[in-house]
């Protein structure tokens, strides 16, 4: 649980958290502690706090890279679309573990995979569309 908000958290704060390289960097560190202790509160073996860990830095620094590169009005648009695929992806993966008639085991990040590449390859796609509008001015 104190991934989803930590995820969650970092995804509608995205503008104000990581407007620096340095904030960025101070956010995906501090989020190890915080995983390591939601990972002694859960008695979760150590690969599996430490790909979360994987996977949250790589959405932290895909929304910096994608936040970095835009207007103050795209941004937001980002943080919805942020929002969209991180909130809403968690609430059915919950929404089907709690009421499907299989007892198959949640795991969250089976669903980060593919939120953390849609996310890299939009700030990959923002980062590069950037620098080619700066080269012909």
């Amino acid at each position: 649980m104190m991934v989803i908000v930590q995820t969650c958290a970092v995804v509608l704060l995205a503008p104000v958290l990581l407007r620096s390289i340095a904030s960025t960097i101070a956010i995906a560190l501090t989020a190890g502690p915080m995983l390591q202790l939601a990972g002694v509160l859960a008695q979760a073996p150590i690969g599996r706090v430490l790909a979360a860990w994987g996977y949250l830095t790589v959405l932290i620094v895909g929304l910096a890279l994608w936040i970095g590169s835009l207007s103050r009005k795209r941004q937001m648009f980002v943080v919805a679309v942020a929002s969209m695929l991180m909130l809403g992806g968690m609430v059915c993966t919950y929404l089907s573990a709690e009421f499907s008639s299989s007892k198959r085991f949640w795991n969250p990040i089976e669903q980060w995979e593919i939120v953390v590449a849609i996310l890299v390859s939009g700030a990959a796609a923002a980062w590069v569309s950037r620098g080619s509008k700066t080269k012909r001015t």
